[in-house]
């Protein structure tokens, strides 16, 4: 699964934080806006941390 689709399934108004697969913050915030941007990339796993989603691309 891609992290577009997956944040395609989640609350739109959820702040959301991507990071690529060297563990690096590339995109913050809100997961209405990131579908389309991260539909290229691989879903690894996802955590909440607190109020905000993290998600990872896999490796």
């Amino acid at each position: 699964m891609t992290i577009g689709k997956y944040l395609e399934k989640v609350n739109p108004s959820q702040v959301c934080a991507y990071y690529d697969k060297h563990n690096n913050l590339k995109w913050l915030g809100k997961a209405e806006f990131a579908p389309i941007y991260l539909d290229w990339c691989k879903l690894s796993r996802s955590e909440y941390v607190g109020q905000e989603l993290r998600v990872f691309e896999g490796r």
